[in-house]
């Protein structure tokens, strides 16, 4: 028993220095005074609107911890999972706007208030910073010789109207508004079947399996079957290629549009005040530039295209792809034209 607690207390001592060390040169940011009061002087609580172990918990949990070296409070990370997250955004919009609650924003925050799934919707909120920026890519399996590029893949769907089938997780989900933004843009919407499956784990089993001919995903998820050759990306869903993977063309090289992308940053309610929107923005900024959070996005690919925005920026993007969901969800007959 003795000899397990000091194991124990060793290892604690080891992961202590090994987050100094990833944040040595930071200091805890010194509080400010808004409105006559110090801000902060108690814990701050993080919702995370997804349950623990997914990415976006996996997000919080690991920036979090250069995140408490420069909060001069505690910061606690509370997951409230359910209805895409809109559990989550109903109970910070009703904390008050003090700053002492922080929400993760995703794609879902837009896409639920497009389609009325949840009570409260994006204008309730105000952006505090993007600090990720996921790239989607269409997967297919390494063997199938039927789809050697992505021009072949599209010929073949063109050829085969309604026999080929891609999977992305969920229905009315991020995944599916990104993958018929790209069928769309490439002119195969109608011809093409987007299958819905709950779990990531589940979908990669259907296509190694061969029941779906290809997926939506990010490389950095499948990346041992891709260098396993069991899996093969046809196209990157970005702007431009990436040094991670230099032969994968972007859609932007064959004409297409560039689908939204998966992107994880914080907000908070509506009415907080700029100088704690300011403070916190410094916070996380600082987190984020530290050697342990580079370290961890290189790791899961989180680093191929650069996800940071501040927050005027972030609310201006908030605006532009409110637009491109309501667009696509409507022709995807998941809300009415107004």
């Amino acid at each position: 028993m003795m000899h397990r607690t000091i194991r124990r207390v060793a290892a604690s001592l080891i992961a202590s220095t090994l987050v100094f060390a990833a944040v040595a040169g930071w200091t805890a940011e010194d509080p400010i005074v808004v409105d006559g009061k110090k801000y902060p002087t108690s814990p701050v609580t993080w919702v995370v609107g997804w349950g623990a172990g997914g990415g976006t918990d996996v997000f919080a949990r690991n920036i979090g911890i250069p995140v408490r070296q420069v909060l001069p409070v505690a910061l606690t990370i509370q997951n409230m999972p359910g209805a895409a997250s809109a559990v989550a955004t109903e109970f910070v919009a009703q904390q008050p706007a003090d700053g002492y609650t922080l929400m993760n924003a995703n794609p879902e925050l837009l896409m639920n208030t497009v389609m009325k799934r949840g009570g409260a919707g994006v204008n309730e909120f105000a952006a505090v910073m993007r600090v990720q920026y996921d790239i989607g890519s269409l997967v297919v399996r390494g063997d199938d010789n039927r789809f050697p590029t992505i021009q072949a893949f599209l010929t073949y769907v063109k050829s085969h109207p309604g026999q080929v089938k891609v999977a992305g997780t969920g229905a009315a989900s991020f995944d599916e508004v990104a993958t018929m933004s790209f069928m769309t843009s490439a002119g195969v919407a109608e011809q093409v079947r987007y299958i819905p499956i709950d779990a990531a784990g589940e979908m990669h089993a259907q296509l190694l399996g061969g029941h779906i001919d290809a997926i939506y995903e990010e490389p950095g998820v499948v990346l041992n079957m891709i260098e396993a050759k069991k899996m093969r990306a046809l196209v990157l869903m970005a702007p431009k290629r990436v040094g991670r993977f230099p032969d994968l063309p972007a859609v932007t090289e064959l004409g297409y549009k560039v689908p939204p992308g998966n992107w994880r940053g914080l907000a908070v309610r509506k009415g907080t005040p700029d100088a704690i929107i300011e403070y916190q923005h410094r916070v996380f900024k600082k987190a984020m530039e530290t050697s342990y959070y580079k370290d961890f996005e290189k790791q899961r690919l989180l680093d191929m295209y650069p996800g940071y925005l501040g927050p005027k920026e972030f609310a201006d993007l908030w605006q532009t792809e409110y637009n491109v969901y309501t667009e696509i969800l409507t022709r995807l007959g998941y809300t009415k034209k107004q």
